[in-house]
Parts: C-alpha cells; sequence; structure tokens
C-alpha cells in the first residue's frame, strides 16, 4: 500500500535536467492561440510566478451551483509515446488548498488525476504519461467548483527520464584473488556467498568463498536455494547449470540485473542491481566478470533422511563440461506450520490476461505460488462486483456465483491457505442502495453494516475465509476526513458481531490511541510500537504485524528477517509486503514511473521470460526459519510435557540456546530503510557509489541465518530422537 499522499506526482524542488519539449511557456500572445479555455474562465498572460522566461498565465475560474468543468485544454502535435512525463509548474494565490485536475484524451478513450496545491505556494506538478497509448488532448481543470479561485499555469512540457535520475554505482574495493591452473583451464573461479548478500557484475571472489562442493541441508517438502557464482577468466557464452542425482528437483535461475530505484520514490537508483532470478536456460558472463545462479530446490515429500549425493554440472559453448559435487541432507522431520501467523502479500488481481479464463488461470498460479512460498494470508484489493449485490428494502442479496471474487475464495480454500483475508476494498461504503446518503447519517451506517453482516454470513455459509475488513488504506497519511471516515468505519464495523478490524499506517497517536481501539489487527508500516505499546495491545487481544519493510524486493535479508527472526525477537504475528506484481510503464524499467515498481515476482511479458525476485526467495526463508523454531517449539513443548528424563533435559538445553539465539539479535522495532551499505563513497564525478554489502546493523552477519538454522535443527533432532519419534543413530 503506498502512501496515499505521494500518489499525486508533485515535487517541491526544481530536478537534475533531462530531455524534454517544451508546450507553452506563454512569452506571446500568440501563445495564448494555441489553447483554449471557455468563455466563462479569464486567461491573462501575466509576469507574475513566472518560473521560465519572462511570462507565465493566470487562469481566473469560476465556481458555480451546477456541476461544472472549467479549466484549460490544449491538443498534443506531436507522438506523445517518445515521453514519459507532462510537467508544469502551477501556483495556487488564495489561503486554502486548491484542487487541480487534469485528463487525458487518446483516441481509446481518457486518463484522470489531480494533484492538490497547497495555499499560497508553487508545484512542479507531474503526470506521467509512460506505457500510455498516444494523446490527443489535454485538458487541466477544476473539477465541479463551487467557488471562484485563480491559478497561475507556466512551463508546460514533454520530458523524458534521460538524465532525470541519479545513477549510484557499485564499486568492488577488493582485489580478484589469482587463479589456480585448474581455474585457468576451466574459464572461471567457482565461488559462494550467501543469499542474502550481494554478487554484482563487478564483485570478486573472496579467497575463503572458493567452492569444491554445494551443501544444502533442508527438511522433506521443503524449498531450498542454494546459491553458487561464476567470476570469468574469459568470455563464457550460453553458460547453462544442472542438477542430477540428489532427491529434489532444481529450478536453475540466472540471477540478472535490473536498475532498481533505491526507495520506489528515490530519485536515485543502484546500475545494475542483482534482482531477478531469471527462468532462462543459459547466461553470458564477460571476462573479469561475475554472475550468481540461484538453484531453487524443492526437496520431495518422501525423501529419506541422510546425505544424499548429487552433481552440479556447468557447461559453457565450446567448454568441456565441469561438475562439482552436490551434497543435500534431508532432516528426519517435517516442518510444521503455526496457526497464528499472517503471512502475506497484497496482490492487486491479474496483470496480464486480457480473458476471463485467462484470469482465473492467472489468479490460480499466482495464488499458488504465493502458497507454496509460505504465504498464510493475502492481503485482497478486489471487492465484491457492485452487479453481484442487491438491496432488497430489508438487507442486502449476493449474487457472487460465476464472479472473479467467488473464484478467488474458492481457490483460496482449495490451496490451503490457514489465515484469514485482510480486504482492502471496502466494497460497503459504496455498496448500491446507499447512493445520495450522507456519510454521516444512520441510514448510511445501517446499510453498511447490513452490507457486512450479509458478506460475512456468505462466507460462512460457503465456508470461505473470514474477511477482517480494512476501511482506508493508510489513514494516518491522509486528510481528516480521510481519518473520521476510517475511525467512522472501525466503529460501525465492531457493532456486527464476530467481524474484525484492520489498520494499517505509521506508528503515531491516531494509530495507536484514536482508531487502535476499534481495531483488532495492528499493521504497522516498516517499523512496529514500542514493546510496551505492542504488549499492552496484544494482550487486549490484538494482533500485531508489519508490513512493507522492502516493496522494492531486492533486499533478501530484509525479506528474510521480516518474515522470521524479526517475528520472533519482536513477538509479533506477520507481514505483509505490497506487492506481488504493481508496476506502471515497464516492469522491467524502474525509471519509466513516478514511483518505479513493486515486482516480487517478474511476468513473462514479450521477450522476457521472469521469474522470482531474491526478495520475494528471501521472504520465503525468513517463513521457513520461523517454521523451524515453530517446530523445535512444538518439540519442546512434547518433552516437557512427557515423563521422559533424556527428552526433558534436550528440551530444557534447546529453550536455553534458543533464548540466547533470540537474545543475540540487535533488535530495533524499526526496519524499512535500516539496511545499509558497509561501503559508501563519490566517483570522480562526484556521483554516488556503493560498495561492500547491504547489511542490516541486527548484529548477525550473513552467515548466522544459516548456522542458527543449524542449530535449531541439531536441537530439533535431538529432542525427537530422544522421545523416540524418530531412530536413534
Amino acid at each position: 500500500m503506498v502512501r496515499a499522499a505521494l500518489l499525486a506526482a508533485m515535487m517541491l524542488c526544481a530536478l537534475p535536467g533531462w530531455a524534454q519539449e517544451m508546450v507553452n511557456s506563454f512569452e506571446t500572445e500568440a501563445d495564448l492561440e494555441r489553447v483554449s479555455v471557455p468563455d466563462t474562465v479569464t486567461m491573462t498572460r501575466v509576469q507574475e510566478h513566472v518560473t521560465d522566461g519572462e511570462w507565465s498565465v493566470r487562469l481566473e475560474i469560476p465556481g458555480s451551483d451546477a456541476d461544472t468543468w472549467p479549466g484549460m485544454s490544449f491538443p498534443t502535435n506531436l507522438d506523445t509515446a517518445k515521453f514519459t512525463v507532462l510537467a508544469f509548474d502551477a501556483f495556487n494565490p488564495q489561503n486554502d488548498r486548491l484542487s487541480l485536475s487534469w485528463r487525458l484524451d487518446s483516441e481509446d478513450g481518457g486518463e484522470f488525476g489531480g494533484a492538490a496545491l497547497e495555499p499560497n505556494s508553487g508545484k512542479r506538478v507531474e503526470i506521467w504519461v509512460s506505457g500510455m497509448k498516444p494523446l490527443t488532448r489535454v485538458l487541466i481543470y477544476r473539477r465541479m467548483p463551487r467557488t471562484d479561485a485563480t491559478v497561475y499555469l507556466d512551463n508546460i512540457r514533454w520530458e523524458t527520464v534521460e538524465g532525470r535520475f541519479e545513477p549510484i554505482r557499485y564499486v568492488e574495493t577488493a582485489a580478484a584473488p589469482e587463479a589456480t591452473p585448474v581455474e585457468r583451464e576451466r574459464g572461471f573461479i567457482l565461488f559462494g556467498r550467501p543469499l542474502t548478500d550481494v554478487v554484482f557484475a563487478n564483485s570478486v571472489p573472496r579467497a575463503e568463498e572458493r567452492l569444491e562442493a554445494v551443501q544444502a541441508v533442508a527438511t522433506p517438502g521443503e524449498y531450498e536455494p542454494v546459491t553458487l557464482s561464476l567470476h570469468a577468466l574469459e568470455d563464457l557464452q550460453q553458460v547453462r547449470v544442472s542438477v542430477e542425482g540428489i532427491p529434489a528437483t532444481g529450478e536453475v535461475l540466472p540471477i540478472r540485473a535490473l536498475d532498481k530505484r533505491v526507495t520506489y520514490s528515490s530519485q536515485q537508483y543502484i546500475v545494475d542491481m542483482p534482482v531477478l532470478c531469471e527462468r532462462r536456460e543459459t547466461a553470458d558472463v564477460a571476462a573479469g566478470q561475475s554472475k550468481r545462479w540461484m538453484i531453487d530446490l524443492h526437496v520431495a515429500a518422501d525423501a529419506p533422511a541422510g546425505v544424499h549425493e548429487g552433481a552440479i554440472t556447468i557447461t559453457a559453448a565450446g567448454r568441456e563440461p565441469v561438475t562439482v559435487p552436490l551434497r543435500l541432507r534431508v532432516l528426519p522431520y517435517t516442518l510444521l506450520e503455526p496457526a497464528d501467523m499472517f503471512w502475506g502479500e497484497y496482490y492487486l488481481g491479474p496483470k496480464l490476461a486480457d480473458t476471463p479464463e485467462g484470469r482465473l488461470e492467472e489468479i490460480r498460479s499466482s495464488l499458488a505460488d504465493q502458497r507454496a512460498h509460505g504465504m498464510t494470508s493475502v492481503g485482497m484489493t478486489q471487492g465484491v462486483p457492485a452487479e453481484a449485490v442487491t438491496w432488497t428494502g430489508e438487507g442486502y442479496a449476493l449474487a457472487l456465483d460465476g464472479t472473479e471474487y467467488a473464484a478467488f475464495m474458492d481457490m483460496y480454500v482449495e490451496l490451503g491457505f490457514p489465515m484469514p483475508i485482510i480486504q482492502l476494498s471496502d466494497s460497503g461504503q459504496h455498496a448500491p442502495g446507499m447512493e445520495g446518503m450522507s456519510f454521516d447519517s444512520e441510514e448510511w451506517g445501517e446499510r453498511y453494516k447490513a452490507f457486512w453482516t450479509a458478506m460475512q454470513a456468505e462466507h460462512a455459509r460457503r465456508g470461505w475465509p473470514e474477511v477482517i475488513v480494512q476501511p482506508v488504506d493508510e489513514p494516518g497519511w491522509q486528510d481528516q476526513a480521510a481519518k473520521d471516515r476510517n475511525l467512522r468505519c472501525l466503529k460501525l464495523l465492531k457493532e456486527i458481531p464476530g467481524m474484525r478490524t484492520e489498520q494499517d499506517g505509521p506508528r503515531d497517536a491516531y494509530f495507536e490511541t484514536i482508531a487502535g481501539p476499534w481495531s483488532d489487527v495492528w499493521n504497522y508500516n516498516g517499523g512496529i510500537g514500542d514493546p510496551e505499546t505492542v504488549a499492552a495491545a496484544q494482550a487486549e487481544g490484538r494482533i500485531v504485524t508489519i508490513y512493507n519493510c522492502d516493496v522494492e524486493s531486492y533486499r533478501p535479508e530484509v525479506d528474510r528477517y521480516t518474515a522470521g527472526w524479526f517475528q520472533l525477537a519482536a513477538g509479533v504475528n506477520g507481514c505483509y509486503n505490497w506487492a506481488y506484481m504493481s508496476w506502471g510503464g515497464s516492469p522491467y524499467n524502474d525509471n519509466d514511473h513516478a514511483y518505479g515498481t513493486w515486482m516480487h515476482v517478474y511476468p513473462p511479458l514479450g521477450e522476457e521470460v521472469g521469474g522470482p525476485s531474491t526478495g520475494w526467495i528471501g521472504a520465503r526463508e525468513g517463513v521457513d526459519d520461523y517454521r523451524y523454531v515453530h517446530t523445535l517449539r512444538e518439540a519442546i513443548a512434547r518433552a516437557e510435557a512427557s515423563d521422559n528424563a533424556a527428552a526433558q533435559a534436550a528440551a530444557e538445553q534447546a529453550r536455553a540456546e534458543l533464548e540466547q539465539l533470540t537474545g543475540s539479535i540487535t533488535y530495533s522495532p524499526r526496519v524499512r530503510s535500516a539496511a545499509r551499505w558497509t561501503e559508501t563513497g563519490e566517483d570522480a564525478e562526484g556521483l554516488p557509489t556503493i560498495g561492500g554489502t547491504l547489511k542490516l546493523d541486527n548484529g548477525w552477519s550473513h552467515a548466522d541465518y544459516e548456522t542458527s538454522r543449524a542449530l535449531v535443527a541439531k536441537h530439533t533432532i535431538a529432542i525427537i530422537r530422544a522421545l523416540g519419534e524418530i531412530a536413534a543413530e
């Protein structure tokens, strides 16, 4: 969920220069003839609030009791597909905020939007047009104004993103190790690095990272990623990696680099950030560069415990294959899933399919992937279709058979999601039969409750999951009207027996003391409340979760930590992340839209084959970290409830070491934006650089995640062996 206040793309200050084409700067009277205004609008060239040249235009726009849309329009007269942004400068001379709207016309229809201008201040207003059909006309107007107002406009121009964003490049400060004769003959140095660490194209192997064999440890049925990297000593073409000889399938994914914005709203981007685990069979590696492969193992559910010897084969065009031993240790137990954890993605529905059948297939595929990655819930953005809802005069009748909503819920149940859904689209606020009613009226409130009462009963009748309703997205970052709407809806929902509610947003007084008492789920943005506040909320029966700690999905450590050990250290109950797939412009170009992309999984599109992000794999590993600990805790509980002295002793030791592990974390309630590059600087041109690794300051190294999991597994085996649940060694 993107902060609502940022949805209007506006900047407070001037930005770096980039390619642009002027539409109008109103420097001559002839410039006024290139725009149109209705008779009710007075348009005058003036030398006030000028941002380009010496003149601007003043529009005096009247209000009316009737609905009107007065403003200024102009034809495009060029191929707008060449540009990314339509920008203009606006000044509001009133003492009140002024809302300005825009409409972009094309042969296929129109796109609408708007921006708010603060009192007595100017703004750069941006309309991002990348990905739109060629535009024919632009209208800048006031929507249904009731009072007169004046606005100044200047410097209307089309822009591209060339030079718009500032690049940050990774600099490798370590020297490459001397290649051995065997490595020179192979043409590459093979090395290993934890998934949560980074391997850029210009990264070099550290001496201790050389690989002679690849090791993996997993339980039956578990997904377990292993990585290996090649540092090319010569140009390598069509490099292929394959796996054989173990009781697991292995999806082999070369990790591709893409330019990634530092954060979705940042004006800086990391050049060639390794992020996309791409579903391509081969990849090229230039001499002197490095490339990482992620091998996503899925251990067979019936895989016997023990060490299985397999092999990884690396081939390149014109070269002899290189075989590396692969040792998979299958543990003698399976992971348990906790019954109280909300792990979920925010899901926007099908993004690519254009037929009803294709949409359903895409929904099923997306949900199945989320479930396979350990997700237990979904943050759902699709509401109930209005045509399936009828006000009968006494209540709401629902005709959901055959709707996409019903298909979604059926799939959710079939795929085994165990937890409730968080519903972000509150259809009850706009249900049929509520038209024309005052939001504050008693009648509106009764209809709102009637809708959700009917939905609650329908879900129970069909065996669908519980829906926990979020009335307003991130009200803490919205205006007072949104806050008031959220609070009223929360209170109305709590009048329905058994209905649970959710709120999301920043940790502030509104969240914790105003809306908090009416919310069953407290979903904090990026960082939770202090321990005392969280404990008090939980003591009252509230569920505490965190969301959006890595929406950009290039920080696998952040995703792993948030879903796993952070939950254990904080004692909270889950995390959500925006979004499974969400983009403007191209999903493979982070710099062609105001707020980049939120791609946890990249889609197949045109010649692109798609694949998961490193962050998405990291999130799954975090869920499994938690499941390893949960399985140990369950074993401890069984041992403590038994009269088996050996098992009790093993449980006591396990509990002590688990507490030490959790205590070794340098805990902070804040996760988002907490990861830092260990090296930063500037290049010769004064542009920022990064180096080393991207790391959370949580007291753990990248390697500690695997060593901690191994320790947890060791204690689990010791307890279940003492209990006689598995054979003695």
